[in-house]
């Protein structure tokens, strides 16, 4: 008999509880043996009590308030310390997991302390080319590169590998308590097996980005200090940690920038739109009635959901192309483009670099997103 404990921290969820439970009923009904599932919500918004307990057929819910608001970690802790399983499975509360999740995760793990599975984030396949799944999921990559895995709901852990370091230093703040987990895991030389099936995906909600930066810059800060106190890694595997905790807060700093100069982007376009100054009525101006979009972040959605309805939009370009699930095509910059007017180009950072590039190669008309929105003036309300 299989025994497993699904444990998810709650902060004003409550919509999200029927969709796990329906999501580990049906991951439970594809094994093929008799097991015990359960799933511990952990409500951290003590003043949201979660009091209706919702039906379940065939898994064990339990719901656990917490009397003030402790942070996912704790909540996790708090769910672990009930749990009953020998798997444990941390989700987030907006997780979506394959039917197949258990069934596959359990038929992968072997030997291993844990198994991590291929995933979805952002609508398209995490890790893609050759190698690059075993290559993440790897000590040097974790210490050195930083969290190659999105969720630790990509994961199904022994309960037994959960070490006491993890159980014993709680993180007051949130956002890297599973890279936490994985360097505790790394220190007792525990093992993670691959699963390469896609069983898990993140969805990206539209918090603030800049704000979760900032959060998770703080928390690794955290791990450090604990990881220096209790000497959890020593010798190189401390050098490598602490090389690349300084190289990802470089980078973080750069995210933090551009994410700033996006958000005063998106900003300007609101103002413009609210003046009626419509993106639509200059690129029709400008002759272009059938147009690509180069990017498919933020930017590129916005444009999509915004000139869909009254403009030919033909195709995405993207470098990651052959990993994007979308409405229209997607191509990348060496494929064959359909006959169109224009391209806007939607990046912030090498926005110029990349305009060239398209000229170049495909001889078309190209717009700069950010160069028209913040070149417009607007006076006294009006254009």
């Amino acid at each position: 008999m299989v025994s497993i404990s699904v444990i998810v921290p709650v902060y004003y969820g409550e919509k999200y509880i029927d969709g796990i439970i329906r999501q580990v009923e049906t991951s439970k009904k594809y094994l093929k043996i008799d097991n015990y599932v359960e799933v511990l919500f952990v409500n951290d918004a003590p003043d949201a009590p979660l009091t209706k307990i919702k039906e379940a057929k065939s898994i064990h819910p339990t719901f656990i308030n917490t009397d003030r608001n402790v942070g996912i970690h704790a909540a996790r802790l708090k769910g672990l310390m009930r749990a009953c399983g020998e798997y444990v499975l941390f989700l987030d509360q907006d997780d979506i997991i394959r039917p197949e999740y258990f069934c596959s995760q359990l038929q992968t793990i072997g030997k291993g302390d844990a198994v991590v599975c291929q995933a979805i984030h952002g609508n398209k396949k995490l890790y893609s080319g050759n190698g690059i799944f075993e290559k993440r999921i790897t000590k040097k990559y974790i210490l050195g590169k930083g969290n190659p895995i999105i969720s630790p709901g990509q994961v199904l852990l022994k309960r037994n590998a959960i070490p006491d370091l993890w159980v014993d230093n709680i993180l007051k703040h949130n956002g890297a308590d599973d890279l936490f987990l994985w360097i505790c895991m790394i220190s007792e030389n525990c093992t993670f097996s691959l699963n390469y099936n896609i069983l898990y995906e993140h969805v990206l909600q539209g918090e603030n980005a800049s704000d979760d930066i900032e959060k998770m810059i703080r928390s690794e800060q955290e791990i450090i200090r604990i990881v220096q106190r209790r000497k959890i890694l020593t010798g190189e595997d401390f050098e490598l940690l602490m090389e690349g905790y300084f190289d990802r807060n470089n980078i973080k700093a750069h995210e933090l920038c551009s994410l700033r100069k996006k958000f005063a982007v998106l900003d300007k376009w609101m103002l413009l739109k609210e003046n009626n100054v419509k993106l639509a009525d200059y690129l029709y101006r400008v002759g272009m009635e059938s147009i690509a979009i180069y990017g498919c972040g933020i930017l590129g959605e916005h444009i999509y959901s915004e000139l869909k309805d009254n403009m030919e939009i033909e195709c995405f370009i993207d470098r990651n192309a052959g990993e994007m699930q979308k409405e229209i095509p997607v191509y990348s910059m060496t494929d064959m483009l359909p006959d169109v007017d224009g391209i806007i180009v939607t990046l912030i950072d090498d926005a110029e670099k990349v305009s060239k590039e398209i000229e170049e190669s495909f001889h078309k008309k190209v717009i700069v997103l950010k160069d028209w929105i913040m070149g417009i003036e607007l006076k006294s309300g009006k254009v």
